[in-house]
């Protein structure tokens, strides 16, 4: 396969589940901070798109994600596969 394959590091957004009421003030919820790794579908100003799985004649592929440019912190290659 000629894709890159990544690792990206990122911070994704986090809430509450449910719909309980909660305290403003002892509140500390945090951004989460995330890991992913996948080949590289498209590479753009605003978005990296990858994917994690892909069939043998790589015609079809699963598991991918489209992460913003905004929430990214690292990029990292990894050589040696694909």
């Amino acid at each position: 396969m000629d894709k890159r394959l990544v690792r990206i590091e990122w911070i994704d957004a986090i809430s509450h589940d449910g719909g309980a009421w909660l305290s403003a003030e002892s509140d500390t919820l945090l951004p989460s901070n995330c890991m992913s790794v996948g080949w590289v579908l498209t590479d753009t100003t605003e978005h990296i798109h990858i994917a994690a799985h892909f069939s043998n004649d790589g015609k079809d592929m699963g598991g991918d994600i489209c992460i913003p440019k905004g929430c990214i912190k690292k990029v990292e290659e990894l050589n040696g596969f694909g």
